[in-house]
């Protein structure tokens, strides 16, 4: 329950008025500096490169454009996704498992440093089997825990034999997602590998070099095996395949951290081995062997999450992904409040409820995560509307992204089976009049002929492809709320979801698998989430005359490569596209004159507190969120 929405204007004078809201920044400041230096710390730890964007000046900026204070009322963030990874946890605690060597313990105990740094409770489960850790992650006893894309692929996946290294990771995080509801994050270009490696002995006796050599020498070889090694498709199994049997002159199971001692001591000639284990750099005593016919993928280390997912926007710039961006910075592109103290009391007087979207926000200036929110006039979009905060806030810029793809869909220009002309009049900011018409088959005589000859109306068909996003589903409700008769598909990667998507509204639920719709129908307007990486799909699905709005990419593909627009766009169709960044007042409040004059219900899905940031990043990045999430002051 929210005990207070906004903060009154501080009293005292402007001296101490000035120091306090100097300390008021500055303490939201160590509170997102320490969020985002412990996501870098795991960027490091997985990636292996260092954070991008140079400590720099962190709020007041040296120009002398007007500014406004907004006294902050809530601030928010779009969700692709939606429950916390285990209700049953006490909130922001996660559970880290490792692996039952080394390395894998060291790398999950960086991660559980770094989240502890962060704010978060951990609690660490080491030493896990790798036969069952995999499980242990989907059935929800770990949160977390280090993998490999290559173990990922062949092991847990099954699948085929991969070598590129990006090419394997797109595709165990693609598989993940769709499969578990699990997500990678990024990999660590170091290749830790399956080897196989034999003594310096054996390796000089028998001119063993590769495993082509070993296989073919297999018979005078006494093999230290892991017992796993033997079963598993990227152990001897997927080696036979391509080598041939390996008919050991011995094979005994050893445990994995006894294998150097006993191949040093005489005890077996080979054993299985991690590329980048220390003692391998002994070649006076081992010998690596060559994978000269490329059996084994790459095996890069990355986080493996239970429920973490992504939202692109902040986790690019706190990645340091945001050309531009200088830490510290406070995140945050939206805010609604009231105005506290202004330098334009004509447009925007003290009291005065405000908007406020993306621009340079959080970006080029510290944006909307505190209390109070120093930002350019242009910036500020004052509105008039009786909602409440929390619905309010739950609005930018998720709704206004949903609106204008509305709009841009030119909804009321499709035949649909109503009767009457429906017409209806939304007064926007500016006090005129905003008209949609819905164009019936009763005036055009428009009809479609089933296969038995009969005459009937048409259902027109919206789809919206990447459904679970907040703005898939912020235009659901938008959708439905005026046109309740259209039908409206939604797709998902994951038809785990479909039963969330069902009961948020959508009329049908269809697979999208691999960028490619399981589903044979025509569309008659399309709003496109996933971007470019599906955008030519898309059109193989819309009917004749028909509109796609390409507003998101999700799909993580910025552009359209060898486009052509004459034989590839739908035969008398439209492309068109929505981009948030354009703010126009007028249109945002006739947003807000239709959430109320329609009934819209924007429902955020979670609603945290100031202090709290931290567990909402963790519930917002979840692989199961749904709809928005929303910080209120």
């Amino acid at each position: 329950m929210v005990r207070k929405l906004f903060l009154k204007k501080m009293s005292g004078n402007s001296s101490d008025h000035s120091a306090r809201g100097r300390d008021r920044k500055s303490i939201i400041k160590k509170i997102c500096a320490v969020l985002l230096c412990a996501w870098i710390l795991i960027a490091l730890c997985a990636c292996g490169g260092s954070s991008a964007g140079s400590t720099g000046s962190s709020g007041g900026s040296g120009s002398q454009t007007d500014t406004a204070g907004v006294n902050k009322a809530a601030g928010s963030n779009d969700a692709d996704a939606a429950d916390p990874s285990d209700a049953g946890q006490e909130a922001g605690t996660i559970i880290i498992g490792s692996k039952d060597f080394t390395e894998n313990e060291i790398v999950a105990e960086i991660y559980a440093l770094a989240l502890e740094d962060a704010g978060f409770t951990v609690e660490r489960r080491m030493n896990i089997a790798s036969s069952v850790i995999h499980t242990s992650l989907v059935s929800g006893e770990v949160d977390l825990y280090p993998e490999y894309t290559g173990t990922g692929l062949l092991s847990i996946l099954q699948m085929d034999l991969i070598t590129d290294p990006n090419e394997v990771y797109e595709t165990v995080r693609n598989a993940y997602e769709e499969q578990f509801g699990i997500t990678w994050l990024d990999y660590a270009p170091a290749n830790d590998g399956q080897g196989i490696f034999v003594s310096r002995r054996v390796s000089d006796e028998y001119g063993i070099r590769t495993i082509s050599d070993l296989q073919a020498n297999a018979s005078e070889i006494r093999f230290a095996s892991q017992g796993e090694f033997d079963e598993r498709e990227d152990g001897i199994p997927g080696l036979e395949k391509v080598y041939g049997p390996f008919a050991w002159k011995s094979s005994r199971v050893y445990d994995n951290g006894l294998k150097y001692q006993v191949v040093e001591n005489d005890e077996a000639d080979a054993a299985p081995a991690y590329t980048t284990e220390g003692r391998l750099v002994e070649t006076d005593k081992f010998v690596l062997l060559e994978d000269d016919k490329q059996v084994w993928p790459p095996y890069n280390i990355a986080p493996v999450v239970r429920g973490f997912g992504i939202n692109h926007s902040e986790i690019f710039t706190r990645k340091g992904l945001s050309p531009g961006v200088s830490f510290p910075r406070i995140l945050g592109i939206e805010c609604v409040g009231e105005i506290a103290e202004t330098t334009d009391p004509l447009r925007l007087p003290a009291g005065q409820k405000v908007i406020s979207i993306m621009g340079e926000m959080g970006r080029a200036f510290d944006g909307g995560y505190a209390e109070y929110a120093l930002l350019p006039n242009e910036q500020i979009c004052p509105v008039e509307t009786d909602l409440d905060w929390k619905t309010l806030a739950a609005l930018p810029e998720t709704y206004y992204t949903a609106y204008g793809s509305l709009l841009n869909l030119r909804i009321g220009d499709i035949k649909t089976d109503s009767e009457t002309d429906c017409k209806t009049n939304v007064k926007t900011g500016s006090q005129t009049d905003h008209k949609t018409e819905i164009k019936t088959d009763s005036e055009t005589g428009s009809k479609t002929r089933s296969k038995t000859g009969e005459t009937g109306i048409r259902t027109p068909r919206i789809l919206v492809r990447g459904a679970t996003s907040g703005v898939g589903v912020a235009f659901l409700r938008l959708l439905k709320g005026r046109w309740s008769e259209l039908h409206v598909s939604g797709s998902t990667r994951s038809m785990k979801k479909e039963a969330q998507l069902r009961e948020a509204g959508f009329d049908e639920v269809i697979l999208d698998a691999d960028g490619v719709l399981q589903t044979d129908r025509q569309f008659d307007r399309v709003l496109e989430l996933i971007g470019p990486a599906t955008l030519r799909d898309t059109f193989s699905h819309v009917v004749e005359g028909g509109i796609v709005c390409s507003t998101g990419q999700l799909g993580g593909q910025w552009t359209l490569n060898d486009f052509d627009p004459i034989f590839e766009l739908p035969a008398n169709g439209y492309l068109t596209s929505f981009y948030s960044g354009n703010v126009d007042p007028v249109r945002l409040q006739s947003l807000l004159d239709y959430v109320r004059t329609y009934g819209i219900d924007p429902a955020p899905e979670r609603v945290f507190s100031l202090p709290q940031v931290p567990e909402a990043h963790a519930y917002l990045e979840s692989a199961h969120s749904f709809g928005k999430v929303i910080v209120v002051i």
